[in-house]
């Protein structure tokens, strides 16, 4: 998975499904040497300059780029995958926004605190965005993918193991490790009688990888000082305070090309003790967003850890929300109780203005009453009215409450947040109904009730 990652089979269907365009050139085909790049790897490649891999360097030994200066021109070019070369024969526009990132591209030092916020939530958001999405993909075409595992010379270990002596004057680091298949049997120098297979807790290691150490000068060792060096017991530990005795290095190589990387060659039986699963291929999965109505519904379901398994998407918005989690759950609750606090302050003035209104008609109420009105009459009548000024009154609020999230929306949306913080839909529109028409019924039955409960006279004369 880590010697190919960031690979991506496209074929005419996927342009389509993704919404992608081409800059230039087309989609590869089969699996030839063809490859298109993203138009964000375009970019890159327009304004650092392209060097070939083996491309000559200057007299100080450092690279000489080549100018890039429209599509067309990187059109041709090769890029090295592993030891493979690849031939550009087109540019595809993922429509990622590029604008968006440009504060970063601002010195840090001369950003206002709230800027430099927003930079680093910037930061953590692109590196998501280029390790998940696909604007700095490459594009093969179809079974171009599975011919590059097959013939990939190492897998990646999800830990960063180590593997040393109790006096580290010999220690061996990474992710990387192969199989004894993987390995050139012609490169290798055996400490002992050569081996068929590989044992538990045995290892060939590579000594050209950065991260193997010796205490000593190698530079003019003989292969029997190498044997004598690395002939003694080591252990193996990775993150947290784990670690395995009884290690042992049989025998060392010196590989050449993509295999350089790796460090360490196992059995089978250990990769898959140690959780490296050599049969694993792909780290995650990529797929166009569905249509609004039912994005709704797949946040849902990558969040439900009912089963106790969760699927996390990773977006630009999910970054965000993840994020900001923790964040959001404490200004649900203040604007809830906040939500609370008004929706009771808001009915006292409405029940205040209905039963004023109310007080003042008491000679009506009593007129109604000495005529022979019963008392729901009475009540079905000022209930009416009231309920017009509840049903004016939820309207009203509807309204300003959705151009008040409106507005505070676009612009918090406006700083580039990209999740939408507040939220005013039909839920809400009922529960303002119900809150008007509720203090509605109660302001106009309580005082429509004691003042019908007196004698129509008293009622009438306003005692």
């Amino acid at each position: 998975a880590g010697q190919i990652s960031g690979i991506t089979e496209l074929t005419a269907a996927d342009m389509k499904a993704y919404g992608f365009t081409l800059t230039a050139g087309r989609i590869p085909q089969g699996t030839t040497d063809e490859i298109a790049i993203s138009q964000l790897m375009y970019e890159t490649f327009q304004r650092g300059g392209y060097r070939a891999v083996d491309d000559p360097v200057n007299a100080e030994g450092k690279p000489i780029y080549q100018t890039v200066a429209t599509p067309q021109e990187m059109l041709g070019k090769a890029i090295r995958l592993g030891d493979r070369d690849f031939t550009v024969v087109g540019i595809v526009d993922t429509g990622f926004d590029r604008e968006r990132y440009d504060l970063l591209t601002l010195n840090e030092e001369n950003l206002s605190t709230a800027d430099a916020l927003v930079r680093y939530a910037l930061v953590n958001e692109y590196q998501s965005e280029l390790q998940f999405g696909q604007a700095a993909n490459v594009f093969v075409g179809t079974g171009t993918v599975a011919a590059l595992e097959k013939a990939a010379p190492y897998y990646e270990s999800e830990e960063y193991l180590q593997l040393r002596d109790e006096a580290c004057e010999v220690s061996v680091s990474g992710r990387n490790v192969c199989t004894l298949s993987q390995v050139d049997r012609d490169t290798i120098q055996w400490i002992g009688a050569p081996k068929a297979a590989l044992g538990p807790r045995e290892v060939l290691i590579n000594l050209t990888g950065d991260s193997f150490y010796v205490d000593a000068d190698t530079t003019a060792w003989t292969a029997a000082e190498w044997q004598n060096c690395l002939d003694r017991d080591l252990y193996l530990s990775g993150y947290g305070d784990w670690r395995e005795d009884g290690w042992k290095v049989v025998g060392f190589y010196t590989p050449t090309g993509a295999t350089a990387n790796s460090v360490m060659a196992m059995s089978d039986e250990d990769l898959t003790r140690l959780g490296i699963n050599s049969d694993r291929v792909y780290e995650y999965a990529t797929a166009p967003m569905p249509a609004a109505d039912k994005i709704g519904a797949l946040v849902s379901y990558c969040y439900d850890d009912a089963d106790g398994i969760t699927y996390p998407l990773n977006n630009p918005a999910c970054y965000e929300l993840d994020t900001m989690h923790a964040a959001f759950k404490i200004l649900a609750k203040i604007f809830f109780w906040l939500g609370v606090f008004f929706a009771g302050f808001a009915g006292l003035l409405l029940a205040s203005f209905i039963a004023t209104s109310i007080s003042h008609k008491k000679q009506d109420i009593g007129i109604l009453r000495a005529i022979g009105s019963r008392s729901a009459d009475v009540f079905r009548i000022f209930f009416s009215e009231a309920f017009l000024i509840a049903a004016f009154n939820a309207v009203g609020a509807s309204v300003m409450t959705a151009l008040a999230t409106f507005l505070a929306n676009l612009s918090i949306r406006g700083e580039g947040l990209l999740v939408t913080v507040l939220h005013f839909g039909i839920r809400q529109v009922l529960l303002l109904f119900a809150i008007s028409l509720l203090v509605a019924a109660l302001a106009s039955f309580f005082p429509v009730r004691r003042i019908a409960a007196k004698r129509p006279i008293d009622a009438i004369r306003n005692r």
